[in-house]
């Protein structure tokens, strides 16, 4: 065979390859959420590298979020670790692509993760260092139906609105 045409070939398979091992969808389920002011996330789909939320896989969010609140906001793809009586909880290092600038109004977006260890994966909005309203989420096994905390409302615009008088 043409050795020009055997290399134009195996370019053309690499795209193909690629797709084989695509992503694979994870079946997730909605925990605890808080929003405020009109703010939202929706997950339209969750995938893994892995099988679902095992260590070492990554774990792709895509949706879109709606933030009314505030004119900008950090909205980030965490885990909240479930740490054992006596143990400390570790941060894990993280990725650019865990985390997005959100500006006011809807938009898509997707975000992604590797799975470092146990606990409840969720999306939360960050103003400076606070967090301000977030959706748990995650398979079976992971997913925080009940967090035991609370948001504080962000300050930008009051948690409740005003009745005018």
């Amino acid at each position: 065979m043409n050795p020009r045409l055997l290399a134009v070939l195996s370019m053309l398979a690499m795209p193909i390859a690629s797709i084989a091992t695509a992503d694979n969808p994870v079946v997730f389920f909605l925990g605890e959420a808080q929003f405020f002011n009109g703010d939202y996330v929706k997950i339209d789909s969750v995938t893994s590298t892995g099988d679902a939320f095992e260590v070492g896989a990554t774990i792709t969010v895509a949706g879109t979020y709606t933030l009314n609140s505030a004119e900008h906001a950090r909205l980030c793809f965490y885990t909240t670790q479930s740490v054992k009586p006596g143990d400390k909880a570790v941060a894990s290092p993280e990725l650019k692509s865990q985390r997005l600038d959100a500006k006011r109004g809807t938009h898509p977006f997707t975000l992604s993760k590797v799975v470092t260890g146990d606990g409840g994966p969720h999306l939360t909005f960050y103003d400076s260092d606070s967090a301000f309203g977030g959706v748990y989420f995650g398979d079976e096994s992971n997913v925080w139906m009940k967090k035991g905390w609370s948001y504080d409302a962000p300050s930008s615009v009051p948690a409740a609105p005003s009745k005018g008088k």
